[in-house]
């Protein structure tokens, strides 16, 4: 078969790859310098027309053309090294050379070799086609220009962002990684540095993929972030492997672990305490903290198999992106994980994750979309499964061609996330099917129950969310129309001792509607997704019409209620969706891996999210640090504070977030303090967002002394207040009680359940009573009726007072069974006795009521008078230590006996104490703030 290349390229052009393939082989003694060339476009084009024809996926096209492109950088590089060794006596072709795949010559070592086989293809040419020489040479160099033109663009671009004349001398060959750990999913890239290559010696990042096997053999590089242990074969999976097996065995925190990542820095204790894991040999998980360390020690065991099994260069280097909203407390949690094993970074080197979708895109978006992007500000609206993160950013390239950037806000920690929409859907529309199949709907069912049951939806919920998206960015028309998606995924929820196993849930498009308004409606105060947006825009005091454009990053993105909600809000912006949403940010991480530990640059700073702010006795508020401050910061002083009285000991400074929104402490400085000394305020944020403040005091004549240094880490999701923060330690020692295979008849777990009721009853939260000793002390009857009658549950109350009662008959439950009946019943006169009888004080009382009322005066007074006396008994030995209702019972009887002095002094104590509460409600004193001197005239 006679061919020339441009019967080749047409061959090429039908898509006809296996005739191109075999044409080539007429060509003797050659193997790469054409053959390569055409090749790799044909399978070039060969990608191209699969993508534009829906053949393969977005992803798969876009790995198999970076590995085109890495492979071909491959051998160009490879080539650069020889140039100067390859004999050019007769034919001068430059570059064209270079190209050449010098591992096929390798074992032609005599010197002009390559020249004379090239010369052969050229004589080979003129004779049998008379083509000329100058053509032929313009028909490879046309050859190279086409294939430079399809991989140059990212090549140059990446070039530019590492200059590779500036790298780090002691690097040597090096593979940079980039993990992307996310709520729901994880995703790894790599790029790889060859020191001793010529100009393109960093390869483009691309995503690792891992083998799978359950429910079937697949290699994917979006990673499940999840856990699952198998109790038949003992055998524990991660990824697709835990996500795809068994799934109606699937009991969350029992065998199963998701969506931990948000859970980090939460000090929380052992929540798993059901957990099959729970002390095994290599792998116990009993709380968050725990299932994040061993997904992510299986993932790094994963990665280092597939560096050695490819070849990559066995020097790594790691970095980690994190929410932009991830507060000091996760951060640390991440931290602490990372380096038991194995990985050693700090806090200079992770990357927010918009800002890393942002640097990837620098080098991925087309070139005239980065010249249109240069000097504007981009939004970057990373919406995930556990976050909306914003970041607000300005880059530009300078004439050199390297980049610089700008970053101006990022959005605080906000607690939305795709999977926010997913409990939304669950508790909205799945969980009253639930309760309807399971014929649970008249039973009294706690909150944790309750969040118990919505996990266990939660997975069914994001694959109807799903499908309806994918339908409706298909066919639009179905918006809020009874039109339907259904799955029949089967799904296993254990609630109150028994499984369930349910199938054939579905979710119409109106329902669906409903839903997404929720989040995508500004009037909805708790959880929306413009609440970040309208933060970082005033965080970088800028308005929507100021924003240029958006780019969309995270897989919620692909929501057409989320896309239409933006384009609606920015009307001057325009919208860029890259055309791999999920990729953007772990590819964008190991891009800054190599900055970072390549070129020893940070290109994209993080800042701070919210301002910091204290409050002074005059009521004005001073910012410690404002939004939108690079991390970490420099040193600012705040001078001329002063106290507000002579011969202070005490100087209270209130720190709040966002301006007065927040209260977050108040440090106390104890002391002797003058109005005549002067007080300055020296502040800054290191890079795990930290805030340190030093004060100064100087007093008259003398120099300035810093008295107290302070540090507390603002940037927190649970702001508790000092009753929250006690049940959430009384909780801890809960779980870890739990954890060690205790249950509620235990008498450390029983004194615990009964505190923390205590605690909640005292600020009223008798719901919250109630539910404590469902959950933990499920046989406590008494206590459980007490709260449900308390907590307006006043049917689940009479049903436990019955069981207190035939379970364990003394003065409580037969007075507590006797509230059930009427007064003027026999029931409640004959229980009301027994509890007498019992010797319980509310019997005494009103059994010797009831006496009263029947014509037994006498005898009633000694009912009474006998628990009047025990009560007063308690009262004396302790006045400010009886139970609320107590006070309320004795204060009662007081009056009814004529005790005057006793119950003036009885209301007393309890005003007293009502007072010591209010205070303790106020956990400051304005008086004790700081101001400026200037201020003390007006005060």
């Amino acid at each position: 078969m006679n061919t020339t290349l441009e019967s080749i390229k047409e061959l090429i052009s039908k898509g006809l790859t296996l005739e191109a393939i075999q044409a080539l082989r007429i060509y003797p003694n050659i193997t790469s310098f054409a053959d390569n060339i055409i090749l790799y476009s044909a399978r070039l084009y060969d990608a191209d027309e699969a993508k534009r024809k829906d053949i393969i996926s977005t992803d798969k096209y876009l790995r198999l053309k970076n590995q085109i492109n890495n492979h071909l950088l491959e051998i160009i590089n490879t080539l650069k090294k020889d140039q100067n060794s390859q004999s050019t006596d007769t034919l001068q072709y430059g570059d064209e050379y270079i190209k050449m795949n010098h591992e096929r010559w390798q074992e032609q070592t005599i010197d002009g070799e390559l020249t004379k086989l090239v010369q052969e293809l050229l004589d080979k040419e003129k004779q049998n086609f008379e083509i000329k020489e100058a053509k032929l040479r313009a028909e490879f160099k046309h050859e190279i220009e086409v294939l430079s033109g399809k991989i140059s663009t990212e090549l140059i671009r990446l070039n530019n962002l590492f200059p590779t004349s500036k790298f780090k001398q002691d690097i040597p060959d090096s593979t940079f990684v980039g993990i992307d750990f996310g709520t729901s999913n994880t995703i790894v890239s790599f790029l790889c540095y060859y020191k001793d290559r010529k100009d393109f010696n960093i390869t483009l990042p691309q995503t690792i993929e891992l083998p799978f096997h359950k429910p079937k053999q697949v290699e994917e590089f979006i990673i499940p972030s999840a856990i699952y242990y198998n109790e038949e074969n003992k055998q524990i999976y991660y990824g697709i492997d835990a996500k795809g097996q068994n799934k109606t065995d699937h009991i969350e925190g029992k065998n199963y672990w998701s969506s931990f990542k948000t859970r980090l820095g939460i000090d929380e204790g052992g929540i798993f305490y059901n957990s099959l894991l729970k002390g095994h040999s290599t792998t116990t998980i009993v709380n968050p903290t725990q299932a994040a360390e061993a997904f992510l020690l299986w993932l790094k065991t994963q990665l280092e198999t597939y560096i050695a099994e490819n070849r990559l260069p066995q020097n790594v280097y790691y970095t980690v992106s994190i929410p932009a909203s991830f507060n000091s407390n996760k951060r640390e949690a991440y931290l602490n994980i990372l380096k038991k094993i194995g990985i050693e970074i700090n806090s200079t080197v992770l990357i927010d994750e918009p800002n890393a979708a942002f640097l990837h895109c620098l080098i991925s978006l087309p070139k005239e979309k980065i010249k249109a992007l240069q000097r504007q500000h981009i939004l970057v609206f990373d919406f995930g499964a556990g976050t909306c993160d914003i970041s607000i950013v300005e880059f530009w390239e300078q004439s050199s061609g390297i980049i610089h950037s700008k970053n101006y806000s990022t959005s605080s920690d906000n607690l939305l996330g795709g999977d926010n929409i997913d409990f939304k859907i669950a508790e909205d529309i799945l969980y009253d099917y639930f309760l309807e199949q399971t014929k649970n709907q008249d039973k009294y069912i706690t909150q944790e129950q309750k969040q118990a049951i919505l996990n266990g939806l939660k997975e069914v919920a994001e694959q109807l969310k799903i499908a309806a998206c994918n339908r409706l960015n298909k066919k639009p028309s179905l918006k809020n129309t009874e039109n339907s998606v259904a799955t029949d995924e089967k799904v296993v929820i254990e609630f109150k001792g028994k499984a369930y196993n349910l199938a054939e849930f579905e979710l119409s498009f109106s329902d669906f509607d409903a839903i997404m308004n929720i989040f995508c409606a500004k009037s909805n105060k708790e959880s929306n997704i413009f609440l970040p947006i309208e933060a970082a825009l005033q965080n970088a005091k800028m308005l929507p019409s100021d924003i240029d454009y958006v780019l969309l990053i995270g897989g919620s993105c692909k929501n057409p209620y989320i896309k239409t909600a933006l384009d609606e809000f920015f009307t001057e912006a325009e919208l860029i969706e890259p055309e791999n949403l999920q990729t953007q940010v772990s590819k964008g991480t190991a891009l800054n891996t190599a900055l970072i530990y390549g070129l020893g640059t940070n290109v994209m700073d993080p800042v701070v999210s919210e301002s910091i702010s204290f409050q002074m006795f005059d009521g004005g508020f001073v910012t410690l640090i404002e939004a939108g401050t690079s991390i970490p910061s420099k040193d600012f002083r705040l001078t001329g504070f002063s106290v507000l009285e002579s011969d202070q000991t005490q100087i209270e400074i209130p720190i709040y977030a966002s301006g007065t929104q927040k209260m977050l402490a108040n440090h106390r400085i104890i002391g002797k303090f003058s109005i005549e000394d002067t007080f300055d305020l020296v502040v800054k944020v290191d890079h795990n967002k930290t805030i340190h403040l030093d004060v100064y005091q100087t007093k008259q004549g003398a120099t300035s002394t810093k008295i107290e240094s302070i540090s507390f880490m603002p940037y927190s999701s649970l702001i508790l207040s000092p009753y929250r923060r006690q049940v959430k330690n009384l909780e801890r020692k809960l779980f870890e009680l739990l954890a060690q295979g205790l249950d509620h008849s235990n008498y450390n777990v029983k004194s615990i359940v009964r505190e923390i009721a205590d605690l909640h009853e005292s600020h009223k939260s008798h719901q919250e009573s109630l539910d404590i000793f469902l959950n933990y002390a499920p046989t406590n009857y008494a206590n459980i009726a007490y709260y449900a009658e308390k907590a307006f549950q006043y049917k689940l109350s009479s049903e436990y007072t019955k069981k207190a009662y035939e379970n364990d008959k003394d003065g409580v439950s037969a007075y507590n069974y006797a509230n059930e009946f009427a007064k003027t019943s026999v029931e409640y006169q004959k229980l009301m006795k027994e509890s007498a009888d019992f010797g319980y004080l509310s019997g005494l009382y009103e059994y010797g009521i009831i006496l009263h009322q029947t014509g037994h005066k006498q005898e009633g007074d000694v009912y009474i008078q006998k628990a009047f006396e025990k009560l007063q008994t308690k009262f004396i030995n302790n006045p400010k230590n009886l139970m609320p209702w107590e006070y309320i019972r004795l204060l009662k009887m007081a009056k009814y006996l004529k005790e005057d002095e006793k119950v003036a002094e009885i209301e007393k104590i309890i005003k007293e104490l009502e007072k010591e509460r209010a205070r303790e409600r106020n956990i400051v004193n304005e008086r004790n703030f700081l101001g400026k001197k200037s201020a003390l005239e007006d005060i």
